[in-house]
């Protein structure tokens, strides 16, 4: 059964705490900055003299705007990692500062250099960090560099090493500073060159890629035997009579291929007979004001105001008759239309 540990991360901000932990996991370096907010939590398996081993790497983030509430994330930490830069000396003179935000100062602890490839920019020897690990009792020193992946593996070795020993009550060994010019490359489980991905486009998946045939994949090849009926098909015979006859075309007269004119001539507009309108038709086209004959005024036969009697309202009234209807009216006028003659002797 694997033994399980907590592993703190501590150091200031932008020294490579976060690239050490992605290139255990991933075997890669990812060369574009990320704040870690907080912290950011890594796992990762490892064998150490035979044992197996959990990690649950706690990467707590260096800014100051974190100070107040990294204690919260190095409580019940096995282990502590103390990191610095290299080519900033201020990254080391801080180093008791993180101390002092462990729990427990006496867990196991590494001291890591980080940017160890950057040699122009280098501001703190290797010297000087094995003498700080002797003065604040660290057991290994280890440099490092993301970049290259020298000395990842065996900072996380070293430090699972130190936890069994505490766990186990045996006495923690001596500072001293570990060789990291054989690196140790992590087990990453990676896609091999056979097995490659190939992402389609459209979304429509992915599917492994089919790989060039090479010379020793075409003579592994199993081949089928080859019959001489097989390899050997003689064309069919035609008969040069049947072969003319088709050939002939099956039309004679030529096509014209030229679209077809319209004669655009202008042609002579026939105007349509009008008839005069019959006498029915005129009565019903003319309009209503030569009909209706205009009404005069008719003298007035109501008798003075002083002699029209009291008018009883409660007594109901009769609606008054027009003396010409519009029917009389009508039929007057076509009296009229039909006998011209009769109007003219009155």
């Amino acid at each position: 059964m694997a033994t399980f540990f907590k592993v703190v991360v501590l150091g200031d901000g932008g020294i490579g705490k976060t690239s050490i932990c992605n290139y255990l996991t991933t075997g890669e370096f990812f060369g574009s900055y990320k704040l870690s907010i907080g912290a950011d939590f890594f796992s990762k398996k490892l064998v150490v003299d035979g044992e197996e081993v959990t990690l649950q790497i706690c990467d707590i983030g260096g800014q100051d705007q974190f100070a107040e509430i990294s204690n919260i994330f190095t409580k019940g930490a096995h282990g502590a990692i103390l990191c610095y830069d290299t080519t900033r000396r201020d990254t080391l003179d801080s180093l008791d500062r993180w101390i002092n935000k462990l729990e427990d100062i006496n867990i196991p602890k590494v001291l890591v250099s980080t940017k160890n490839d950057v040699e122009e920019l280098r501001e703190v020897l290797n010297e000087e960090g094995l003498e700080t690990a002797k003065r604040l009792n660290i057991s290994f020193y280890i440099p490092t560099t993301s970049l290259k992946g020298i000395g990842i593996t065996e900072t996380f070795e070293a430090i699972s090493k130190l936890m069994i020993f505490d766990k186990k009550g045996l006495d923690m060994p001596s500072t001293e500073m570990v060789d990291t010019s054989h690196p140790q490359q992590p087990e990453v489980h990676t896609i091999s060159g056979s097995q490659h991905i190939s992402a389609q486009p459209l979304g429509i998946g992915r599917v492994p890629s089919i790989e060039a045939p090479t010379v020793d994949n075409i003579m592994a090849m199993p081949t089928a035997p080859i019959t001489p009926e097989a390899s050997v098909v003689s064309p069919p015979m035609v008969n040069e009579a049947e072969q003319k006859e088709s050939a002939k075309p099956s039309f004679t007269e030529p096509i014209s291929l030229a679209p077809t004119t319209t004669d655009l001539t202008e042609q002579p507009v026939v105007e349509p007979i009008i008839e005069p309108p019959t006498e029915p038709e005129k009565t019903a086209t003319q309009p209503i004001s030569t009909i209706t004959p205009p009404i005069m005024e008719q003298p007035s036969t109501q008798p003075p105001l002083d002699e029209q009697q009291p008018v009883d309202k409660t007594a109901p009234t009769k609606k008054k008759s027009s003396r010409f209807s519009f029917l009389d009216r009508l039929n007057a006028e076509r009296k009229r239309l039909k006998d011209p003659d009769q109007e003219n002797d009155q």
